[in-house]
């Protein structure tokens, strides 16, 4: 088959071995590659690539040299076009064999046909975010779908972001390597392109279908707290009336007081929430039997949460909401109506979802359903051993249950592809803790069936350090402290090692826990070691929040010492108040105020008080006071103050603090763009802004604090969660804080809802623990003891999440005193089990 002669829509696949490369050959290969197609070249001795070099940096060429082994089994040349592999497969497979670094799953999956669907079992670091891309680039090429017809649905915000620009940047490479129109238009079609999180996708098709079950389509998304426990307290007054004529409530309930039942049982219904349960699998729960008092609970709960559910849905309708966790149920039950989605949402041609073992049982149902109503190709990607999600309903066996679940319903098989080559961590490294999760998996704690291949060769380090520490011994934070700096020096040196444009090496320590990260924090902060504390949601708690919301309150309230003080404390204030003058004032508000209004916090501070928020629009006023103030500057100022304490080198410290002052100008911008979003319909007022800040600043934990760039992240160790790292990469990773136990069934106020699925329904197991007293069901016993299990698995996933996130360096705390024993609770008792 002579090159010339192909024309390939996408890709060509070239093997040529024995004979030269020839300057034909060579001249075909730029044709082509400047048309757009990929080409992907196996040769043999020194070939000339000249005229080829500006592609081979980019996803369209790649080259595989191999001078030194035997190709006689290849047939040669041979010549695979656009993925069409027939009488080729074998060739393919030989190609692999002889070329390891060759990716031939990636190509297979990037090359199925069409209208396949694929279920792409990814392990760590082996590149699903680029198979994705491909993939999508290969269906543009091959069909004629255009991107408003592909969905793509993300675990994260972030995630959906990293995949709108990471299409971005591979439309705008080869548009500037073939100077193709076609890759411009495909940029500016980008938008039309539905990348979104499951909760901003279903939130849409709620909007769009929620008039089957009574929502308009201005459906708001509202939290419903109160509400729900204000339904369940109806109920339980309802029930334990009947309750009293038996039994006197006190003496039935033994001391548990009513807004603590109210509490755990508001628990309880959130579980089946997350569980994702319908209301019609709720109402169909099967609770087993109770004796004795616990008789009492179990009538109540077999009655409770099907009445609660009932009052809830025609509540959400009356007003016209629902509930963040609730979405995705929502869509099941209209999926489970009559309605022909066809007819009144956007056409589903290919739907992608990323991160498939984090998906719930009814996000499960809810893709199955979308997959027969629009007659879609599915492409899910994840790795059940990643799978963290579990106390949001995730279900680790999501991939299995999708594939049972698609031929049964829609009578549709799915093809599955596994992707093992490691892109991320040295060989070396992975090489040693694969021994570990091959531990894991032999124990059944870990689903390893088949080790990852290190793509990397580069410096390793495997350690885990065994000692011994109470959990609250000061050693551990010196252990830690020890480790993060000679990471830091590693990292300076490997920096000094790399090119300009190579990205800046990072360190991170993970850990389990918010409260865990605060911990670490606190020891940095003490030892002068500069972080970013990544744990999520702390955008209304920052400085730049504070001190803007301290602001709004002393203008909305100025004679009112405690926002006067406030104010003085934030960056806005061009004075500094001597706290001890105001000790004799013993609290009494007009003499405070009679020494708070000797000074001005600022010049224009009074004319601001008593004209400009009467006359000016409250914004422009703000906007003023921060153009005449600076706190920035200010800001910057009093960070140098405090770092110096633990750091005495000038040039880090006023570095360090510099940074700060840049973050504290992005969240202030971020502010503030929230601020015009929120009040946009609105006539905004001193107060309306003040509520609503304070508000926030008390609840809000899901805004994040915009990042500043990489280059200016420089030199400082990354704190966060194993879950807030799912997906990233870094250097050396640090974990700490391996002694925590995974369960507190010892606690007094214990109690918990579980679940299990079976074939014949939803069995569900209950404990109420209130101090010396207990009550369950019949369920319960066989529960727990599954739980137990389940939860081990789950910590070994997060562990190994943990540990598969470095690129070099892996460190562990090991606590030796929690690490042996019969029991694993913790994991020490893990990585003891592993090594």
């Amino acid at each position: 088959m002579e090159l010339q002669s192909l024309s390939p829509k996408y890709s060509l696949l070239f093997a040529n071995y024995g004979s030269p490369f020839t300057d034909e050959y060579r001249d075909r290969v730029l044709q082509l590659l400047e048309n757009g197609v990929k080409v992907i070249l196996f040769l043999d001795g020194s070939p000339t690539l000249e005229g080829l070099e500006r592609f081979e940096q980019s996803n369209l060429l790649s080259v595989f040299i191999s001078a030194e082994l035997n190709h006689s089994t290849v047939p040669t040349p041979c010549i695979v076009v656009d993925g069409q592999f027939g009488d080729v497969e074998s060739c393919l497979d030989q190609i692999a064999e002889l070329n390891p670094s060759f990716n031939v799953e990636q190509y297979r999956i990037e090359h199925a046909p069409p209208e396949q669907h694929l279920s792409v079992e990814a392990g760590a670091g082996t590149g699903k975010t680029t198979v994705m891309v491909q993939r999508i680039l290969f269906l543009l090429h091959m069909t004629d779908v255009t991107l408003k017809d592909i969905v793509m649905i993300t675990f994260t915000r972030d995630a959906a972001k990293n995949m709108f620009r990471k299409l971005r940047k591979e439309f705008l490479s080869r548009f500037q390597l073939t100077g193709n129109q076609r890759y411009i238009r495909l940029i500016e079609e980008l938008n039309t392109m539905q990348i979104s999180t499951i909760h901003s996708f279903a939130k849409k098709l709620v909007q769009q279908l929620g008039s089957v079950h009574g929502f308009g389509t201005k459906v708001q998304i509202r939290s419903f707290g109160l509400e729900r426990k204000r339904l369940i307290e109806g109920f339980l007054d309802e029930f334990l009336a009947e309750w009293m004529e038996k039994y006197p409530v006190t003496e039935k309930l033994q001391g548990l007081r009513l807004y603590e039942l109210v509490k755990k049982v508001v628990d309880f219904w959130e579980e089946m929430e997350r569980k994702g349960f319908s209301r019609e699998e709720i109402g169909q729960l099967q609770w087993g039997t109770a004796a004795g008092e616990s008789a009492g609970f179990q009538e109540m709960f077999q009655t409770l949460f099907a009445e609660c559910e009932r009052r809830f849905q025609n509540l959400k309708e009356e007003e016209n909401a629902i509930s963040l966790n609730d979405l995705t149920r929502q869509i099941d039950m209209i999926a489970r109506s009559t309605i022909d989605f066809r007819n009144v949402a956007q056409p589903i041609q290919y739907l992608f979802v990323d991160e498939f073992q984090d998906t719930d049982d009814t996000q499960i149902r809810l893709i199955t359903s979308l997959q027969r109503a629009f007659d879609s190709s599915l492409f899910v990607v994840g790795d059940i051993k990643q799978s963290i999600y579990r106390f949001r309903g995730a279900n680790y066996t999501a991939f299995t249950w999708l594939k049972e679940m698609l031929e049964e319903q829609n009578g549709q098989k799915m093809t599955g592809y596994p992707l093992v080559k490691n892109y991320r961590t040295a060989g070396e490294l992975l090489g040693k803790i694969d021994k570990i999760f091959a531990g894991w998996g032999e124990k059944e704690y870990l689903v390893y069936e088949t080790p990852l291949i290190g793509m990397k060769h580069d410096a390793h380090s495997l350690n885990i350090e065994r000692v011994s520490y109470d959990k609250d011994d000061a050693r551990h934070p010196v252990h830690t402290i020890r480790l993060v700096r000679q990471a830091l020096e590693d990292v300076r040196k490997e920096k000094e090692r790399l090119q300009e444009s190579e990205e800046t090496p990072k360190v991170a320590v993970l850990v389990r826990t918010n409260r865990e990260a605060q911990r670490v924090k606190e020891w940095f902060e003490d030892a002068g070691i500069f972080f970013d504390l990544e744990i999520g949601g702390t955008f209304f708690t920052s400085d730049a929040v504070n001190d803007f919301a301290s602001l709004v309150e002393a203008l909305l309230y100025p004679t009112n010492p405690q926002s006067m003080l406030n104010l003085y404390a934030t960056s806005y204030s061009q004075v500094q108040i001597d706290w001890i003058a105001l000790v004799p004032c013993n609290g009494e508000r007009e003499r405070l105020l009679e020494i708070l209004h000797q000074h001005q916090p600022f010049p224009e501070w009074k004319d601001c008080v008593k004209e400009r928020i009467r006359l000016e629009p409250i914004l422009s006023v703000l906007r003023g006071i921060i153009e005449k103030t600076n706190p920035y500057s200010r800001y910057r100022m009093r960070q140098e103050q405090i770092i110096s304490t633990v750091n005495s080198n000038e040039t880090e410290y006023k570095a360090e603090a510099l940074k700060r002052a840049k973050q504290y100008r992005r969240n202030l911008n971020q502010l503030f763009e929230m601020i015009h979003d929120v009040f946009s319909n609105d006539f905004l007022t001193l107060y309306s802004l003040n509520k609503w800040l304070k508000l926030n600043q008390a609840i809000n934990r899901d805004v994040d604090e915009p990042k500043l760039p990489d280059e200016e992240r420089d030199g400082r160790v990354q704190i966060m969660t194993v879950h807030r790292s799912k997906g990233l990469e870094f250097h050396t990773v640090i974990v700490p804080f391996t002694e925590r136990s995974f369960r507190w069934e010892e606690n007094d106020s214990f109690s918990e809802l579980l679940f299990k699925r079976e074939s014949d329904g939803i069995n569900a197991g209950w404990l109420i623990r209130h101090g010396e007293v207990t009550w369950e069901n019949s369920k319960y016993s066989e529960l727990a003891e599954n739980e137990r299990e389940e939860v081990i698995r789950e910590e070994a996933r997060l562990l190994y999440v943990a540990m598969t996130r470095c690129e070099k360096q892996l460190w562990m705390l090991n606590n030796r005193k929690y690490a042996w024993g019969d029991k694993v609770n913790s994991w020490s008792a893990l990585l003891g089990e592993g090594v």
